[in-house]
């Protein structure tokens, strides 16, 4: 894409910025951690893919009885509800 920009123009817009600059630049995670799939679910990183597949292991093994990916906790405080927290692997 050609960007919108001559040699009387010093400046861009904040809107052209972000489509012409952030649609090109590929978003890389915090600490570069790989994406990774099990059983159809994607997994953050491969760390919690492989802590996945152990636990996996540990049910056939009868040591664990199930899990859940996310948990889904209402946070509420004197009955008004503050935020939905969501407990990691």
């Amino acid at each position: 894409m050609a960007i919108p920009y001559s040699k009387q123009q010093s400046t861009i817009s904040a809107k052209t910025y972000r489509e012409v600059y952030l649609s090109q630049v590929k978003k890389k995670n915090k600490f570069n951690a790989k994406t990774s799939t099990y059983k159809d679910k994607k997994y953050d990183s491969k760390l919690e893919c492989k802590y996945a597949q152990e636990l996996d292991f540990r049910i056939d093994a009868g040591e664990v009885i199930k899990w859940e990916k996310q948990v889904k906790l209402d946070l509420t405080v004197n009955g008004v509800h503050i935020c939905f927290y969501y407990c990691e692997l």
